[in-house]
């Protein structure tokens, strides 16, 4: 299990960031992944919304983690989150 891609970029006045996550291999089963977001050089809630939670994977189906990006109106260098997984139930990291 892991994320489709190793880095993702969007405008800040997209308004939002998708994230996809895969499995490695397929399963028949039912899957989950806690993920959580954290500072990169973006800060918490002047340029995105924080989020933590539980992604279930069903089979045959792909996940995603959409989150709010904060259009603030300042002229910057690109910025940075970090999303995290962890935690994976009848699947691992990948």
């Amino acid at each position: 299990m892991q994320f489709s891609g190793s880095n993702f970029v969007v405008n800040e006045y997209a308004g939002s960031a998708t994230v996809t996550v895969t499995l490695n291999t397929a399963s028949g089963t039912v899957v989950s992944v806690a993920y959580a977001t954290s500072d990169g050089s973006a800060a918490t809630d002047s340029d995105y919304t924080p989020a933590s939670g539980i992604l279930t994977l069903q089979p045959g189906r792909l996940p995603h983690v959409r989150r709010s990006i904060a259009d603030d109106a300042i002229n910057e260098i690109s910025e940075t989150v970090v999303l995290t997984l962890s935690g994976p139930v009848r699947a691992t990291l990948g």
